[in-house]
């Protein structure tokens, strides 16, 4: 789309968006879905009172997530309570996910936080590829059980097997095997993904992945960290970028050609 839209189109586009935002996402329809609720995305990170408004778009997004998946009834799977070798590999996390977290773990004991340090500093300084064979758990893995499941971000939402011996022969043993994911999730949680990265970059904040890791560390024990963030502040500069965003890459493009789309209706 080229050319700003004025204000009556605006109001006709956003009132042809409730079609569409907070409703289980259709693959099959194109972009309309993507792109109104990248507008409802963006409308909530420019409500500049909200100093939590990082974690809101990302509740919104899992959330968004979510009742796509249920409305997919996609494959049966294989993962359980109790189920955790992918939880032993390197995970990246939009930029924003982090806070939705770190407010959950503010209210636990300050050992938590501790533990995140300690286990970023095994992982901080070596690479990507050597984070995948390293087996150090995440921090946040607690009696084999993810301890902050419900507000976990879209990597792990979409990191889903329909054979657990596969995936423990992959995550523990070091086998070279094609994972067994389902198709369905992984297309939806890039989808969805991509459409985070692009309301954060049409508002000018950082939306490229980092590290789990080294982002959990900063934003648990960096006073304020969601409201320096929001304001600009680049507090995850030493945290590992995913090269996986890196520019040009293929999800980089596809969050330049939504925030193409997108940018001249908002």
């Amino acid at each position: 789309m080229s050319g700003k839209l004025s204000r009556s189109e605006k109001r006709r586009l956003l009132k042809a968006d409730s079609r569409w935002v907070g409703k289980p996402i259709a693959l099959n329809k194109g972009r309309e879905p993507f792109e109104a609720n990248i507008r409802h995305m963006v409308s909530i990170l420019r409500d500049d009172k909200n100093m939590y408004r990082a974690s809101e778009v990302s509740e919104y997004a899992h959330r968004l997530h979510e009742i796509t998946m249920r409305a997919s009834k996609p494959t049966k799977l294989a993962c359980a309570k109790g189920c955790y070798y992918c939880c032993h590999t390197f995970v990246t996390v939009v930029p924003a996910e982090v806070f939705r977290v770190a407010g959950v773990l503010q209210k636990r004991s300050d050992d938590i936080v501790n533990h995140i340090k300690e286990t970023h500093a095994k992982t901080s300084g070596i690479s990507q590829q050597d984070k995948w064979r390293s087996l150090v758990p995440c921090p946040l893995l607690d009696a084999d059980s993810c301890s902050i499941h419900e507000v976990r971000p879209l990597t792990c939402r979409g990191c889903v097997s329909t054979d657990a011996e596969s995936c423990k022969r992959i995550y523990m043993e070091g086998k070279e095997e094609v994972p067994p994911f389902v198709i369905e999730y992984n297309s939806v949680t890039t989808a969805i993904a991509a459409s985070l990265s692009a309301a954060l970059r049409l508002v000018g904040l950082q939306d490229r992945s980092i590290d789990w890791n080294g982002a959990l560390a900063v934003a648990t024990s960096t006073k304020n960290s969601e409201e320096r963030w929001l304001a600009g502040e680049d507090i995850f500069s030493d945290v590992t970028r995913a090269i996986g965003t890196n520019p040009g890459t293929p999800f980089d493009k596809m969050v330049n050609g939504l925030v193409q789309n997108v940018a001249p209706t908002i």
